[in-house]
């Protein structure tokens, strides 16, 4: 006899999330590529806001504008290391000159 599994269909999209997210996590360890930014070649969204000291919200208005490029599976938004220290360096200022030098 088979068994009947009744999901509402809140259930049913909840499920299928969570079981692409535990593929994408699978297919990342056997390639070594891990999301949590330490020697990985992909960010999850927290590892990313993390490692930039950035806000959710700023975040969010980063990809809406195009300043970082991402991917999202289900709910899971993952970054290239490459475009997140691509946007750090892009932020870097050099030093402004110290009061009483003069330019020259």
């Amino acid at each position: 006899m088979e068994a009947t599994i009744i999901l509402d269909p809140s259930e049913l999209e909840h499920l299928a999330e969570r079981s692409a997210e535990n593929a994408v996590n699978k297919l990342l360890e056997r390639n070594n590529r891990t999301t949590d930014g330490k020697n990985g070649e992909f960010f999850t969204n927290n590892a990313a806001m993390n490692y930039l000291g950035l806000s959710r919200a700023t975040l969010q208005r980063y990809r809406d504008d195009g300043r970082l490029p991402f991917s999202k599976i289900g709910r899971n938004i993952f970054y290239r290391r490459a475009d997140v220290e691509a946007l750090l360096e892009a932020g870097m200022r050099t030093p402004r000159h110290t009061r009483g030098e003069q330019n020259g």
